[in-house]
């Protein structure tokens, strides 16, 4: 609730000309879940993102 506020509020204030100093936050519930998944599935962490999807889908999902 207290994000969509934020928003609400925020974009109230964009619409009506003002300057809003808005700091998205940081998703912090998602990344732990992916690089769980990607060490599960033995994903190195120097492969870029693209290389990544491409390894998950040819070798992690038989």
């Amino acid at each position: 609730m207290n994000k969509i506020l934020k928003d609400i509020i925020n974009r109230f204030h964009v619409i009506s000309g003002d300057r809003v100093q808005y700091i998205p936050g940081w998703d912090c519930h998602g990344l732990p879940i992916e690089n769980k998944a990607l060490k599960d599935l033995g994903v190195r962490r120097f492969l870029l993102p693209l290389k990544t999807s491409a390894h998950v889908i040819k070798d992690g999902f038989k």
